[in-house]
C-alpha cells in the first residue's frame, strides 16, 4: 500500500542446497512505490523436505535344495534380489534384508526355513514398510543305496525272518544320518518253500522322504544234523565194526544227498553214501543213513581199558543248499588181540636155540633171535599191528630188556597171508670164561597184539658155546623153487635159486672168511608186490657173525653174517637193502658133500619178516635136500673139518700170525681184480681203513665207522680201472695202525 500509489512487489532468491533433503530459499521482498520510494526489504525463509517414502518389491518366497554334503547357499544370486527400488527423490537406493535364525524344517531332516525381511528408506529418512521373503530348504537327494548278498540259514521249525537291513552294506543319505534311514525289504519271511537264492529289494528313504532301491540276493540253506553211532562199545585190533551216522534236516530229507566221512581221533578212515532210512525203521521218513564197515586199522592205545578212541562223522551234502554237519563223539574202546604161538610145543621163539662164539678165541656169539606170530582170531586181522621186544629172564624171574631187542617190527612171511610174520634181531651172548653158557629168553608183544610174557610158550632157553677151532663149508645148488619158498621176494615156482659158498677158517683156525652168493628170480618186487616183471636179486655176504662146522652134531653146520640185496636191472645192480641178516643150516651126512645134503637158508628183513626162506614150514626155515629128487638139479653141500684146503688163496700178513689184538687179513694177495680186507676188533672202537698209491695220494677210504668187538668186517676192494702195480693199505684201530701192501696184477 501507498499514499500515492504503488507498484508491484518483487523479490529475489537465493539457494541453498547443500542438504538436499532440506533445501533453503531465503527470499528477498522489495517494494517500490511510483515515486521511487521504496520500502524496507523483507525476507521470506523458504524449506523445502521430502517426506514421501521409497518403494521396492520383495522377491517371491522360494525353496532351494541341498548339495551332497548337506549344506545350502542363501546368497541372493540363488534366492532372488530386490531389482526396482524407486523414490520421488533419491536415485542409486538399494534393499537390504536381515534374515533370522533357520528353523528346522519339520518332517525333513537337513531342511530349514528362513524369514528375510527386506527393508528400503530413502536418502531423506524416509523408509519404506519392510517386506518378508520366507526361504525354504530341502534335501532332495536320493540315499546311496549299497546291498549285499548273503547266505542264511533256517531255524530248526523251517522258517526265518530277517531285518530290513540284512542285506544293507553301508548306505548312505547326505543329510539323514545312516542310524536314521528307514529300510525296507521286499521280502524278510522265509520258508523251506525259499531254498535257494532269493532275489529281494531294499529300499532306502531319507527322513526328507527321498527314497532309492536295489537288489540283493538271500541265500537260504537248510542246516542238517548228524549224530554218530559205533555198533560195539569195544573191538578188538583188526575186528570189523560197523559206523553209522543218520541225518535229518530242518526241512525234511526230501531229495537229499550227500556222503559222511568218519573219522577216528580226527583222522579220516573212510566214507560211505547216505541213504533214507527205509519204510519200517526208526527214523523213516525224516532221516538219511550212512554205514561203513571198519576194521581197525589203529593200534591200541597204552592204556586201552580206560582211554577211548573217538569216533565222529561229517555229513557233506550233494544237494544245493543244505549245509555240512558234525556229530558229536562216539566212544570206540580198542582192544588188542590175542597172539597165538605157531605151534604150542614150539612157542612163539623160533630163533636158534644153539650159537656160538664168532671165533675160538672170542668170549661173545652173535643169535638171531626170532619169534613167530600167528592171528587165530576170527575175524583174523594183520599180525603187522604187533611189535615184538625180547628180554633176558633172571634167576629171580625178572626180566632184563634185550636193549637191541626192543619193540621189533612184525613183517609177514608171505605178503598175501596177513595171519603170520616174524621178527628178529641180532644179539651179542657173552660166555664169560666158561665153554657154555645158557640164557633163558623171553617174548612179550605189543602195539595190535598180546601175549602173556610169563607163560611157557613165551619163554625159550639159548646155549652158547665155545667156538671150535677150524672147519670149512662150501658148495654149490641150483634150487628149484617149490610152493615151500617164502619171503618177500620168495623164488618164482619152476625157476632156480642158484646158490654157491666157500667159508673157512684161516690156517690157525680162527676166524672165518670166504663169501655166499645166492641168486634168486621172483616175480615179486622189493616191496613184495606182484607184478609182471621177473626180477632177479642177489644176495651177498659181508661181515661173518658165524661159521659153525660139526655143531652140534657130526655132519652139520652153521653160517650167520651181514648181508647185501641188491636187484639187477637192465645189466645195473641197484641196492634194495644191507647189513641184513643172512642165515644157512647145512648137513653133509659123511663130510663128504655126498648126494645126501641138506640146506636151509633164510634172509631176514631188517623191517621184521623175511626177504627169502627156501623152504618155509610155517614157523621157520628148514633144511631140504638139494640133490638126488627131481625138484632139484646137481649140487653139493660139504661140512669138513680142514679147513686149509680153500680154494682161495689167503695170504695172512706175518705180522699178523701172532697178533692177538685184532686180526686182519687180505686176500687173495696178489690179487688179479678185486681183493677183500677182513678185521675182527678185539675192543669195541672206531676203525677206518684207508688204500694210498705209491706216491703217497689217498684213493679211496674203504670203510669209516664204529666196530665192536669179536664182529667180522670185511670189505671188498675192486680198482675202477685195470692197473698192475702195488696199493698201500692202512688200518687204522683206535690209537693202532696196522700197514700194509696189495699187490695188483693182471
Amino acid at each position: 500500500a501507498d499514499n500515492c500509489g504503488v507498484g508491484q512487489a518483487t523479490f529475489a532468491d537465493v539457494v541453498d542446497d547443500d542438504d538436499p533433503c532440506a533445501v533453503v530459499i531465503t527470499r528477498t521482498w522489495s517494494l517500490v512505490d511510483n515515486c521511487g520510494n521504496a520500502a524496507e526489504d523483507q525476507v521470506q525463509i523458504i524449506t523445502i523436505r521430502d517426506n514421501i517414502a521409497p518403494t521396492f518389491t520383495r522377491p517371491v518366497d522360494i525353496t532351494i535344495y541341498t548339495d551332497a554334503n548337506c549344506d545350502y547357499d542363501v546368497d541372493v544370486e540363488f534366492t532372488g534380489d530386490v531389482t526396482d527400488e524407486a523414490d520421488n527423490c533419491s536415485t542409486g537406493i538399494e534393499a537390504t534384508y536381515v534374515d533370522a535364525t533357520p528353523v528346522a524344517l519339520e518332517g525333513c531332516e537337513g531342511g530349514y526355513t528362513i524369514e528375510r525381511t527386506w527393508s528400503l528408506a530413502d536418502n531423506c529418512g524416509n523408509a519404506a514398510e519392510d517386506q518378508v521373503q520366507i526361504i525354504t530348504i530341502r534335501d532332495n537327494m536320493v540315499p546311496i543305496v549299497i546291498t549285499k548278498n548273503i547266505t542264511v540259514s533256517l531255524e530248526e521249525d523251517g522258517t526265518l525272518t530277517i531285518d530290513d537291513d540284512a542285506v544293507d552294506d553301508g548306505s548312505y543319505d547326505n543329510c539323514t544320518a545312516q542310524e536314521n534311514l528307514i529300510f525296507s525289504l521286499s521280502k524278510t519271511y522265509f520258508t523251506c518253500d525259499d531254498i535257494g537264492e532269493n532275489p529281494v529289494i531294499l529300499t532306502v528313504t531319507d527322513l526328507c522322504g527321498n527314497f532309492a532301491a536295489d537288489t540283493a540276493i538271500v541265500t537260504i540253506t537248510v542246516p542238517t544234523v548228524t549224530s554218530v553211532y559205533v555198533s560195539a562199545d569195544a573191538a578188538r585190533y583188526m575186528d570189523e565194526v560197523t559206523l553209522y551216522a543218520e541225518i535229518e534236516s530242518y526241512c525234511g530229507i526230501v531229495d537229499l544227498e550227500g556222503t559222511v566221512e568218519f573219522f577216528l581221533d580226527g583222522v579220516s578212515i573212510g566214507s560211505a553214501p547216505a541213504y533214507p532210512i527205509p519204510y519200517g525203521e526208526e527214523g523213516y521218513p525224516d532221516k538219511l543213513r550212512a554205514s561203513l564197515l571198519y576194521q581197525i586199522s589203529v593200534i591200541p592205545k597204552n592204556n586201552y581199558e580206560t582211554d577211548p578212541w573217538h569216533v565222529t562223522a561229517e555229513f557233506v551234502p550233494i544237494t544245493a543248499y543244505y549245509e555240512e554237519s558234525t556229530s558229536d563223539e562216539a566212544e570206540l574202546f580198542i582192544y588188542p588181540r590175542e597172539a597165538t604161538p605157531f605151534s604150542a610145543t614150539v612157542g612163539f621163539y623160533t630163533g636158534p636155540i644153539y650159537a656160538w662164539t664168532t671165533t675160538p678165541a672170542s668170549s661173545t656169539g652173535t643169535v638171531t633171535l626170532s619169534a613167530t606170530i600167528v592171528d587165530a582170531n576170527v575175524p583174523v586181522g594183520d599180525v603187522r599191528g604187533a611189535v615184538i621186544s625180547f628180554y633176558y629172564i633172571n634167576t629171580d624171574g625178572s626180566r632184563t630188556p634185550i636193549p637191541s631187542a626192543q619193540n621189533l617190527p612184525v613183517g609177514l612171511v608171505d605178503q598175501l597171508d596177513g595171519t603170520v610174520g616174524t621178527a628178529s634181531a641180532d644179539v651179542q651172548l657173552n660166555l664169560g670164561n666158561q665153554l657154555s653158557a645158557d640164557y633163558m629168553v623171553g617174548i612179550e608183544i605189543k602195539g595190535g597184539y598180546i601175549n602173556d610174557p610169563e607163560s611157557p610158550e613165551s619163554q625159550a632157553q639159548i646155549t652158547i658155546y665155545k667156538q671150535t677151532a677150524g672147519g670149512r663149508i662150501n658148495g654149490a645148488a641150483e634150487l628149484v623153487n617149490t610152493v615151500n619158498t617164502n619171503g618177500q621176494i620168495k623164488g618164482a615156482i619152476g625157476q632156480t635159486t642158484e646158490v654157491s659158498f666157500d667159508v673157512t677158517y684161516n690156517k690157525k683156525g680162527r676166524n672165518p672168511h670166504g663169501r655166499v652168493t645166492i641168486v634168486i628170480w621172483s616175480w615179486y618186487d622189493a616191496n613184495g608186490l606182484l607184478d609182471n616183471t621177473l626180477h632177479k636179486y642177489i644176495i651177498t655176504s659181508n661181515a661173518i657173525n658165524a661159521t659153525v662146522v660139526n655143531q652140534p652134531e657130526q655132519g652139520h653146520a652153521y653160517f650167520s653174517s651181514k648181508a647185501n640185496l641188491k636187484e639187477e636191472i637192465d645189466g645195473q645192480t641197484i641196492s634194495v637193502q644191507g647189513n641184513s641178516v643172512l642165515q644157512m643150516w647145512l648137513f653133509d651126512e659123511n663130510n663128504d658133500g655126498g648126494p645126501n645134503g641138506l640146506l636151509g637158508i633164510q634172509y631176514d628183513r631188517q623191517e621184521g619178516g623175511i626177504w627169502y626162506s627156501n623152504n618155509w614150514n610155517g614157523t621157520k626155515t628148514v633144511m631140504e635136500q638139494i640133490a638126488g629128487t627131481p625138484d632139484y638139479a646137481a649140487g653139493i653141500v660139504q661140512v669138513s673139518a680142514d679147513g686149509s684146503k680153500s680154494t682161495e688163496e689167503i695170504v695172512i700178513q706175518e705180522e699178523m700170525e701172532t697178533e692177538t689184538e685184532s686180526q686182519f687179513i687180505v686176500f687173495p694177495n696178489p690179487a688179479s681184480d678185486k681183493a677183500t680186507f677182513r678185521f675182527v676188533p678185539q675192543t669195541d672202537t672206531r676203525a677206518r681203513l684207508e688204500l694210498y698209491s705209491v706216491n703217497g695220494a689217498l684213493l679211496q677210504t674203504l670203510f669209516e665207522g664204529n666196530v665192536k668187538a669179536g664182529e667180522v668186517y670185511e670189505m671188498v676192494y675192486q680198482p675202477e680201472v685195470r692197473v698192475t702195480g702195488m696199493v698201500l693199505y692202512r688200518l687204522i684201530l683206535d690209537q693202532r695202525v696196522i700197514n700194509g701192501k696189495l699187490q695188483i696184477q693182471r
